[in-house]
């Protein structure tokens, strides 16, 4: 709550290490049907095109790169003991970096900056993480951890120059009692005594501009209550008994109605308010240690406030576990602080003379309808042909993808095949034919065949004529292509880096030859990527895409590479399992829902 508001908001509240916990706990990459209330947010208040809806760990790690793990610069932020902070940095990428404070968890009562695995590979997305101490409750009581969490902004923001830091892009993310500091650090900007500018830098802001929590608290004394109406032990419900790490946090007993004023205070719906920046909250659905209820109603008193919240479950999560460091829950994370943090640059505007599109079928009929266009655009004459497909239900406006076909084949081919897939999925599905194509005579522009600058011209023109399809999503349009058409999409997407949501694609690829993808266009990449590749193709090396994941990698570009052992060039086009992974990635990255 600002200064002057008398509006209370209650959830449920948390605790972290006390041996007596007996709950479910634990974390689990177990499948387990997800509950009704799995996703909030709101969206007038949140950048556009933010992925909503559970998430599923699939049972992998999420891939970190050597900046995440080198030695990093250890600073003191302010006077006293537990006053360090650990800050890791990008070294490629041009900064001034956008900077993720990270708080740990431990309950308040253990725990140190070393704890940073959760939050250390957002290094190799292109951020500065810091790793903050602070004091634990058998030093002082609250809220002098959150004087801590404000003091170590304060410092990093007014020494930002000094450490290639961006100053106006803050965020703070914490796990557990860590989320619970992450919050308040969002939600209490200009609360009287929950800021000490004795501790150093007191001309500074600690204003964060974004927030996220992982299965943090917001109201100790509901916790116990909502333990027992989920289902969870009774030795769970423990948290406002005297010896719990709530109570020795507020310095007295949860449970008592003479600490309800303390409680309160260190509450973070208390303080939700105008002016407090977008967050994510994540909690798994089997957390018997902080039920998820608390995070539904930190979610609900943002919506209230008008705010940026988006919370989503994590299934068969518990408290902590293997399922936050896999790729999905990592990858939305990232996504959501690239969206507030890193705005991307606008789709450029379609340029297409919609007349001289001619549409021969149905789009919307299961074999779709094919298409010609003849026109000169901006000096270069077009006469491309292809095919379309559209959804056949929904109102859209609907995302996209534009298909590109390798070497000898066709739109009408590769193109519609994977085509009929997507549509599937609620795509509109585009492909034109390429200088590489077994039908290429009479088309326009003219060219090399694979990542030559004609093709690219071809590509992008087949994405601006989805304008002509109409009821397109613009900021939702993705890439894939197989083989020669996987080289034109990796070009396209260094060549257009504001005009693709997310990519993928099957055998493409590295080389300095004049057909792949060049690694000058592949260091312009900021889609998200994920590539596929056979490890018994002959045709197109592996060691392409191997070479394409490293420069992405380095270049802090969300990326995967799988590798299909025994695979060849021409067994990977139409894999099931290599498509429903593409589905996951575009999904993840905002294409979907």
């Amino acid at each position: 709550m600002k200064a002057g508001r008398t509006q209370r908001v209650f959830a449920w509240g948390f605790g972290v290490v006390a041996a007596w916990l007996t709950g479910c706990g634990g974390g689990s990459d177990v499948e387990v049907p997800a509950p009704a209330a799995s996703a909030r947010g709101l969206a007038s208040a949140c950048p556009a095109g933010l992925p909503g809806g559970p998430l599923v760990p699939d049972g992998t790690t999420a891939s970190t790169c050597a900046d995440a793990t080198a030695t990093p610069l250890t600073l003191t932020y302010a006077s006293g003991e537990g006053h360090q902070l650990d800050l890791y940095r990008p070294t490629t990428g041009s900064g001034p970096f956008p900077t993720v404070v990270w708080i740990h968890g431990g309950g308040w009562l253990g725990g140190s900056r070393l704890d940073v695995n959760q939050a250390r590979r957002l290094v190799c997305r292109g951020y500065a993480v810091a790793s903050i101490d602070y004091r634990l409750s058998d030093v002082a009581v609250f809220p002098a951890q959150l004087h801590d969490v404000k003091a170590a902004i304060r410092f990093l923001r007014a020494n930002a120059a000094a450490h290639g830091l961006d100053p106006s892009r803050f965020a703070a993310f914490g796990s557990s009692a860590g989320g619970h500091l992450a919050a308040l650090a969002g939600t209490s900007r200009g609360v009287a005594g929950l800021e000490d500018p004795l501790q150093g830098n007191a001309g500074v802001s600690s204003a964060v501009q974004a927030v996220v929590d992982w299965y943090g608290p917001t109201d100790f004394a509901r916790m116990d209550s909502q333990l027992l109406a989920r289902g969870c032990g009774p030795g769970s419900a423990r948290h406002s008994q005297p010896d719990s790490p709530e109570s020795q946090l507020v310095g007295c007993t949860v449970g008592d109605a003479s600490c309800q004023g303390a409680v309160a205070l260190a509450s973070p719906v208390t303080h939700v308010g105008a002016g407090d920046p977008p967050m994510l909250v994540l909690h798994g659905d089997q957390d018997c240690t902080v039920p998820g209820e608390q995070s539904l109603l930190l979610a609900s008193a943002m919506e209230t406030a008008g705010r940026c919240v988006v919370q989503r479950d994590v299934v068969g999560a518990g408290h902590g576990g293997a399922g936050w460091v896999s790729t999905p829950v990592q990858d939305a994370t990232a996504g959501f602080l690239d969206a507030v943090l890193k705005p991307a640059v606008a789709p450029s505007t379609p340029e297409a003379v919609c007349s001289r599109f001619q549409v021969a079928g149905n789009p919307a009929a299961s074999t779709g309808a094919t298409w010609t266009y003849d026109s000169v655009d901006q000096g270069v004459h077009y006469v491309l042909k292809g095919i379309v497909f559209k959804p056949a239900t929904g109102t859209g406006p609907f995302p996209a993808v534009v298909i590109s076909h390798g070497k000898g084949g066709t739109a009408r081919g590769y193109s519609a095949n994977v085509a009929r897939t997507m549509v599937g999925w609620g795509l509109v599905a585009m492909g034109t034919t390429y200088t590489h194509a077994a039908d290429a005579a009479g088309t326009l522009p003219e060219g090399d065949e694979g990542a030559s600058e004609e093709n690219v011209l071809r590509a992008h023109k087949a994405r601006d004529l989805l304008s002509c399809v109409g009821n397109v999503d613009f900021t939702r349009v993705a890439a894939h292509g197989h083989s020669m058409g996987g080289f034109v999409t990796g070009q396209l997407l260094g060549t257009h880096p504001a005009d693709f949501r997310a990519a993928s694609h099957t055998a493409g690829g590295v080389s300095a030859g004049p057909n792949s993808t060049r690694p000058d266009a592949a260091g312009n990449i900021t889609t998200p990527y994920q590539l596929h590749h056979g490890d018994a193709d002959t045709v197109v090396p592996l060691s392409q895409d191997q070479t394409l994941k490293s420069i992405l990698a380095a270049n802090g570009t969300p990326n995967a590479l799988y590798v299909y052992a025994g695979y060849t060039h021409d067994q990977i086009p139409f894999d099931t399992t290599m498509l429903s992974r593409v589905r996951t990635w575009y999904r993840q990255h905002g294409v979907l829902p």
